[in-house]
């Protein structure tokens, strides 16, 4: 049973602007934890934007290890809190696309990405965890 779920976006284009769709379509604007808000960032928000900027970089990283320059790429990150018959826990899971790329490809790179990302190394041993692959046109990070 899914409580609430929370994505976070990174896209580089938007200059590191992010922002969080959660239940029922509100949209939220990464704020200060210090700003008071009505609309301020949580920790799972801010989770799930840790994750996807260590991601991504990671990915960067190994592409360019690659000569993979000049490939543009898309993280998404997504959270659910679920339950079951011992309380609630959290489903975090990674999604990348990566242009120009098969999903073949781009699970090599996601594979080693989250071998070697700082947050996916701290979090891997957690069942619930996982890391995905999507076609970079279809990866929807808006």
């Amino acid at each position: 049973m899914i409580i609430f779920k929370t994505t976070a976006y990174f896209n580089p284009h938007l200059d590191d602007l992010c922002f969080f769709e959660e239940k029922e379509g509100i949209t939220k604007k990464l704020v200060s934890a210090l700003e008071p808000s009505n609309k301020q960032s949580g920790p799972v928000d801010l989770f799930c934007l840790s994750w996807a900027i260590c991601f991504y970089k990671t990915s960067k990283k190994i592409l360019a290890e690659q000569d993979y320059t000049n490939k543009d790429l898309k993280v998404k990150v997504t959270l659910e809190m679920q339950k079951d018959d011992k309380g609630f826990y959290f489903k975090p899971t990674a999604i990348l696309g990566i242009q120009d790329m098969t999903l073949e490809q781009t699970e090599i790179i996601a594979d080693a990405t989250h071998k070697r990302c700082p947050i996916s190394r701290l979090i891997s041993a957690d069942e619930n965890v996982s890391v995905k692959v999507e076609n970079y046109n279809e990866l929807i990070t808006e």
